[in-house]
């Protein structure tokens, strides 16, 4: 419900702000069997645990307000600001977003 709701006052604020968000929000995700899921309602007594939150996100692919994309693990760039990668890793997402390299010139001091 606190999620639902934060998303309602988000979206409202932007539609005061004359930015009304036009389309789905388009997620990228790593889980291919979970995108499936999302996409296909049927019941199966092996999904039975599956949490009330799954519900609301399969519910708003419904209403297409969000579309789930899949993207490979060694795609997502969010993993630059939330984990520790190698320096090849690192340097692959930073050139990806397009920031490139700062080099120093030397100092005041010099």
């Amino acid at each position: 419900m606190l999620q639902q709701l934060q998303q309602h006052v988000r979206k409202r604020m932007l539609t005061e702000l004359q930015h009304e968000q036009k389309g789905a929000t388009v997620i990228f995700y790593n889980n291919k069997a979970t995108i499936s899921m999302t996409k296909n309602p049927t019941f199966h007594s092996w999904k039975k645990h599956i949490d009330i939150r799954f519900h609301f996100i399969r519910d708003l692919v419904a209403k297409e307000e969000v579309s789930l994309s899949y993207c490979s693990t060694h795609e997502q760039w969010a993993d630059i600001l939330t984990k520790a990668l190698s320096k090849e890793k690192f340097c692959y997402f930073r050139a990806m977003m397009g920031i490139s390299k700062f080099e120093s010139r030397g100092s005041i001091e010099d």
